[in-house]
């Protein structure tokens, strides 16, 4: 009796053991899940803000590729209009270092021009009446440059663009050293283009009189 009594005992602890246990183990399971649902929460806000985020990036591709089509018509609209100044100035050159003066007016700037042209370009006198100017005047200069001992250029247009290429082939006969000079009159864009490529241009003509004189050595 006595043995079957703590057989009995031993079997409700053992079984005791067992349903602690399963309790346990139910307990787990249920945080388990309670961690299960909290992830796929988790996950179904970040696939909702992963949307969220796709949409806004296609949006803002979309609004680049029209800011870049927008920009390409500016950017043509922008070449044409330089193109279109360019070929306005075509005729117009310009003088650098000749002295002039507040009082004078535009009638003594041109016959300026024209003395400088014959005394310092050495274009003899019927040539130079022969030139027709559509308009002379001295480019105005910045208020910061007014106390520049530097005369303010002259640009002339001519009537006829030969007479301006043949203004500009007697820029070799201008004396070395001097203070003048006579260029064309190009936009300010194509001027920065023009002083970015000086260095390249002074390089390949270095290169070209080197590779010259190694072709005469030989």
């Amino acid at each position: 009796m006595f043995r079957q009594t703590l057989t009995y005992r031993r079997k409700i602890g053992h079984s005791s053991l067992i349903l602690s246990e399963f309790d346990h183990l139910k307990a787990r399971v249920v945080k388990l899940e309670e961690v299960k649902q909290s992830m796929r929460e988790c996950l179904q806000f970040m696939q909702e803000d992963l949307n969220e985020l796709k949409a806004k990036v296609e949006s803002t591709t979309a609004n680049l590729q029209e800011a870049n089509k927008q920009l390409e018509k500016f950017s043509d609209l922008e070449r044409r209009q330089i193109k279109l100044e360019c070929y306005n100035r075509r005729n117009n050159i310009k003088f650098f270092g000749i002295k002039d003066s507040d009082k004078d007016s535009v009638e003594d700037t041109e016959e300026t021009l024209r003395n400088f042209l014959r005394k310092e370009m050495k274009i003899h006198q019927e040539d130079v009446d022969q030139i027709q100017f559509e308009r002379v005047h001295r480019i105005p200069t910045k208020p910061l440059a007014v106390k520049k001992p530097y005369p303010r250029p002259i640009i002339a247009k001519v009537s006829f663009y030969q007479d301006k290429e043949f203004i500009k082939s007697h820029i070799k006969d201008i004396r070395k050293g001097s203070k003048y000079g006579v260029a064309d009159d190009f936009t300010r864009e194509v001027d920065e283009i023009r002083k970015d490529l000086q260095p390249v241009l002074r390089k390949a003509r270095s290169e070209q009189k080197l590779h010259s004189s190694t072709s005469r050595n030989c």
